[in-house]
């Protein structure tokens, strides 16, 4: 699951933001990104499924298939591709971690956090599942838990976009703007056309009653998104 589209709700629930309402706990979002190779995906998702009507025991071929189901957006099927991989293979860190972005997909967030963790029960943590927990804690207002997993994975890819905008988000739902703005300054420094931290920070100055740095950076933001 690409984090981007869910941290700018956090950052919509951090500065009041006006944003889609979500569905129930148990319904899709309802914005779904078309992949362009759909047609290619379409096509490998037929030869996988003869592959594994040959042979099903292969959970590899079913964990494939589940993530190609995923990008697709038809996550029932997805998640029931998981589920068998974890099935055959209930020790591979990467099908819990699949599992969990499909959870995020139909809002069950708590579920997504418990196959993180299972996840990192099983091996090393990479950014990336460090980054998608950091995302099910603040969805959950567990913002130190939030911060630590946005921390680790800051670590482990000190150009994460998604976990600087992770980490700078928890720290103005908690309040620690000034860390905010360190969080936006450090990720523009490798993301400089990135209106989204311009905004936030500009958030974070407007409510610090730094006016003129809020309303340069919030500028900035405007001509950044009308130049897109």
């Amino acid at each position: 699951m690409a984090l981007v589209s869910v941290v700018l709700v956090f950052v919509a629930l951090a500065f009041g933001w006006q944003t889609p309402a979500l569905a129930s706990h148990d319904a899709t979002f309802t914005h779904e990104l078309k992949p362009k190779n759909s047609a290619a995906l379409k096509a490998k998702i037929q030869q996988l499924d003869q592959t594994i009507q040959k042979n099903q025991s292969n959970a590899k071929n079913f964990g494939q298939r589940g993530e190609d189901y995923e990008t697709l957006g038809e996550h029932a099927k997805a998640l029931a591709d998981y589920e068998q991989a974890i099935k055959l293979e209930p020790k591979t860190q990467e099908w819990y971690a699949g599992r969990a972005r499909v959870y995020f997909r139909l809002l069950r967030t708590n579920d997504a956090v418990k196959d993180l963790s299972r996840a990192l029960e099983l091996g090393p943590g990479s950014a990336r599942i460090y980054t998608d927990r950091a995302s099910g804690y603040e969805l959950l207002h567990d913002y130190p838990k939030a911060l630590e997993d946005a921390t680790k994975a800051i670590s482990l890819a000190p150009k994460s976009l998604d976990a600087y905008m992770l980490r700078a988000n928890s720290n103005a739902l908690r309040g620690n703007l000034e860390d905010c703005i360190a969080d936006c300054t450090t990720a523009l420094k490798f993301a400089p056309d990135n209106s989204d931290l311009y905004y936030m920070r500009g958030k974070a100055y407007a409510q610090l009653h730094k006016k003129n740095l809020a309303d340069a950076d919030i500028e900035h933001a405007v001509k950044l998104r009308g130049s897109k």
